[in-house]
């Protein structure tokens, strides 16, 4: 009967220890722990799971959740609270202070056609209206003394290099 109640809180052990925390799904590796600066490259296309640890009576915290392509490197760095993929930071504030970050890792096959589409829809969104030498606005522009053909004068150089006296 003993032996049963240790074999039982062993094994609750263990499936607890195995839990991922609030907000990371189930099936999310723990790839790397930070309360200095830490890295981690992707060896796949997934998603990326940033969670802070509780600690000090603060829950534990999801305070970031995007997808990550394989190669790419993330560094967390609670010193500088902040975390980068790739060099570019993340849209996320890390608290700073004695804080321990989490990063979880999930293979996501489908994280790059996503990705792709996604980058392709907001290049369209954002690219400008092509602009004809017959517009209005280009037209503006001559009548402002420019002439075609010519660079106009750098804004802000002094008088007699490259402008007009």
């Amino acid at each position: 009967m003993r032996t049963k109640a240790a074999i039982a809180t062993l094994v609750g052990l263990l499936l607890a220890g195995c839990a991922t925390p609030r907000g990371v799904p189930t099936g999310a590796d723990l790839v790397t722990e930070a309360t200095v600066k830490s890295s981690f490259q992707s060896p796949a296309d997934g998603m990326l799971y940033l969670y802070r640890s509780p600690a000090r009576g603060v829950r534990g915290q999801l305070h970031y959740s995007g997808p990550i392509l394989a190669g790419q490197t993330l560094v967390i760095d609670p010193a500088m609270n902040r975390a980068m993929l790739d060099g570019q930071p993340l849209e996320v504030v890390l608290p700073g202070g004695d804080v321990l970050y989490q990063a979880y890792f999930r293979r996501e096959p489908g994280v790059r056609r996503a990705v792709s589409s996604a980058m392709t829809a907001s290049s369209t969104l954002s690219r400008p209206p092509a602009r004809d030498a017959g517009s209005p606005s280009m037209m503006k522009e001559q009548r402002r003394g420019e002439n075609p053909g010519t660079a106009p004068a750098e804004i802000g150089a002094p008088i007699g290099a490259g402008g007009t006296e």
